[in-house]
């Protein structure tokens, strides 16, 4: 994670207590993780946070079409890309949304702590809040899939998630990556050339789910108020 504002040090534990809250509920890597544990049976019920996430996955499947898919831990275990973690219960995988949803939350303590002008990141997602010092958007860097500069946004009070087959990757054949997305649609992991979807909003934890659906089907539509860039750009 990183972030930028002035006097940065200052949050250090803010930031890493909210991470280390957030990987014992939501990491499928953990085994006494709130997750883990609802997916192994060993809990009936969520607690109220985890079920309010696992609505808004349900209604990003819906929205997406079943391009972002919360329920494929199993099928991303058989891929390699998960711990051979018991599933008995369920196969909930809410890492499409997760790094987002933690994002948001981070903006809103800063928020409380009154600090309106930062830019945090975790992984790879991020929001930029109000502006630099001289007034202007924040640049946001995305890393070009294939190697090469990296392609610049300036954002201003907006987030942005990306989703790529560039860093989780399984094999690579006839330039075709395997990777650790799964397509819902054949429960097998996505085969394409390296490439990376990333998609502007309003919150995080949206853009997040919307990148890995936008990834998964091209053709998706999105949201008036939403914007999509896809890299390596295609050249006209």
């Amino acid at each position: 994670w990183s972030l930028r504002c002035k006097a940065p040090k200052r949050f250090h534990n803010l930031v890493t207590k909210t991470l280390s809250r957030y990987e014992q509920l939501l990491s499928h890597w953990q085994t006494d993780s709130e997750i883990s544990r609802l997916n192994a049976g060993g809990i009936a019920k969520p607690s109220v946070e985890l079920e309010k996430l696992l609505s808004h996955a349900t209604e990003f499947k819906k929205h997406t079409g079943g391009a972002y898919d919360h329920t494929l831990l199993r099928q991303t275990q058989a891929a390699g890309f998960a711990p051979p973690l018991l599933t008995n219960a369920h196969s909930y995988d809410l890492s499409g949304l997760a790094k987002g949803y933690v994002i948001d939350q981070l903006t809103q303590q800063l928020h409380a702590e009154g600090i309106k002008d930062f830019v945090i990141e975790l992984g790879g997602e991020c929001y930029a809040s109000g502006t630099q010092a001289n007034g202007s958007p924040w640049p946001v860097q995305i890393p070009s899939p294939v190697g090469g500069e990296a392609f610049i946004v300036h954002l201003s009070n907006q987030a942005i998630a990306t989703s790529g087959n560039y860093h989780q990757v399984a094999s690579i054949k006839d330039g075709k990556i395997t990777s650790h997305l799964i397509d819902p649609s054949s429960g097998k992991p996505n085969t394409t050339p390296a490439r990376s979807v990333s998609i502007i909003a309003a919150d995080c934890i949206t853009a997040d789910a919307y990148a890995t659906a936008k990834f998964i089907n091209p053709d998706l539509t999105l949201p008036d108020d939403y914007e999509s860039i896809t890299l390596p750009k295609i050249k006209p």
